[in-house]
């Protein structure tokens, strides 16, 4: 995995903060390599803060999501992070300890937190394994959970019924070429985690290795380079592989169609597909280096 480095113009102490803020003058980011070459850069800020990135910065109105919070913590989540999807390369990992501090009787999330409504409100929310993540925010179910087109989530009764013919051919085109991931003594895994599902669609790893988790709720917890490259790869990740998923299924399109998370009729999907389709999807080309992965397996 490729090593993260902050830029040049953040400063040299971060203050009170758990990491190197961002902000309109200094544009202080962690840049980290893509997988095609290009950088996402990944802005830090405290919950305060956070319209203001998103005044300065244009993001698509689909956006990857992940929470970090540190189990059996009272204070909720710890970041929030967003990214948006390919050729837009930007994260954003939001610190929301303060926000918990200040309110801490406070377990309604659009008191507390009143724009991440209007974010999750205004923009198709994508993740993976995301379920714990929006009850603790108090939040609807993700616009797709990337979970839910995995074999081990089977017929999930959790899913949503619009979402059973992506799951039927994310499946067919994919899955059922290629062997089920093994665990570390060489036996079939059971269930896909996001990593797995990375390596098979687009045939690297974004799993970035730490000693142990950090105290993400934890406001006095300062953080380090590696800890924010851990927290920003999980929605590089879920926004790499809806990119190449869009570039052969064209799945973007109509997810931006969707009214509301909820209102769509199963039937009207296939049909804003087929509208999308009509734009054969680019060729793809396999390197060589993945030469180890069956010829088989499907790369997108």
């Amino acid at each position: 995995m490729s090593v993260a480095q902050r830029a040049d113009t953040c400063p040299h102490g971060r203050g009170s903060d758990r990491y190197w803020p961002w902000t309109r003058e200094n544009n202080c980011v962690l840049r980290i390599p893509s997988i095609n070459g290009t950088t996402w850069t990944v802005s830090f800020v405290p919950y305060e803060n956070m319209e203001q990135w998103l005044l300065d910065n244009d993001v698509s109105n689909v956006l990857a999501f992940d929470c970090e919070w540190t189990r059996r913590s009272p204070n909720g989540i710890g970041l929030i992070q967003f990214a948006t999807l390919p050729p837009l390369y930007k994260v954003l990992i939001v610190d929301c300890t303060r926000r918990s501090q200040e309110c801490p009787g406070d377990h309604q999330t659009q008191k507390r937190y009143p724009l991440l409504r209007e974010v999750f409100e205004n923009h198709r929310m994508i993740g993976f394994a995301t379920t714990e993540d929006v009850r603790r925010l108090g939040f609807d179910r993700v616009a797709l959970d990337l979970q839910d087109l995995t074999p081990s989530s089977g017929t999930s009764r959790h899913r949503p019924q619009q979402w059973d013919w992506l799951a039927r051919t994310v499946q067919e085109e994919i899955f059922s070429k290629c062997d089920p991931p093994m665990d570390c003594n060489g036996q079939p895994k059971s269930h896909w985690g996001l990593d797995d599902l990375a390596i098979r669609i687009t045939g690297h790893t974004f799993k970035v290795g730490m000693p142990k988790h950090p105290k993400w709720s934890n406001p006095e917890w300062k953080l380090t380079d590696t800890q924010m490259h851990y927290a920003a790869n999980d929605v590089i990740a879920v926004a790499t592989i809806v990119k190449r998923l869009d570039d052969r299924l064209h799945i973007v399109s109509p997810l931006r169609a969707l009214r509301t998370v909820n209102t769509l009729c199963p039937t009207e999907w296939p049909a804003l597909k087929v509208e999308a389709q009509k734009q054969p999807p680019p060729t793809q080309v396999v390197s060589s280096r993945h030469a180890t992965v069956s010829r088989t397996c499907l790369r997108l």
